[in-house]
């Protein structure tokens, strides 16, 4: 589950946020070894889990695991970028998704928003995981 929350959470910021930003839109983001990154692997870990992974020993209380990959990336990202701050600014080359460029503020509220959509999406990859599959027995 956790890693299917990670790959999800790569695929819906791919298309929901990156694609209408970056040059080139979706299709510069989904070139080469992109395309597994950002759409092959988390549409097949979606299905995976879904359909071919379900289980009830996944309780409630686990979900919450679903965030250690965002928080542990967040923590990276965010000791990386700030221990090349020069000037009190991040240039950009550490900065890869620009979270910093706004201001501390902003990167804090960026960094709560992405746990909360973590969060959102465990919730929804948990619930749909239980439901149970009709057989036409």
């Amino acid at each position: 589950m956790v890693a299917t929350i990670a790959v999800s959470l790569t695929f819906i910021i791919i298309f929901a946020c990156f694609s209408f930003v970056t040059p080139g839109g979706i299709g510069s983001l989904l070139q080469n070894n992109n395309l597994f990154f950002h759409l092959i692997i988390p549409v097949t870990s979606i299905v995976t889990f879904l359909f071919f992974e379900k289980t009830d020993v996944i309780k409630f209380d686990h979900t919450v695991y679903g965030l250690l990959p965002t928080a542990l990336y967040e923590v990276y990202y965010t000791s990386v970028a700030l221990s090349n701050m020069k000037n009190g600014e991040v240039p950009i080359t550490y900065d890869w998704y620009y979270f910093l460029q706004n201001g501390k503020l902003i990167a804090i509220a960026i960094s709560v928003f992405m746990l909360v959509v973590t969060y959102i999406i465990t919730l929804v990859i948990w619930r749909l995981n239980r439901v149970k599959i009709k057989s036409n027995k």
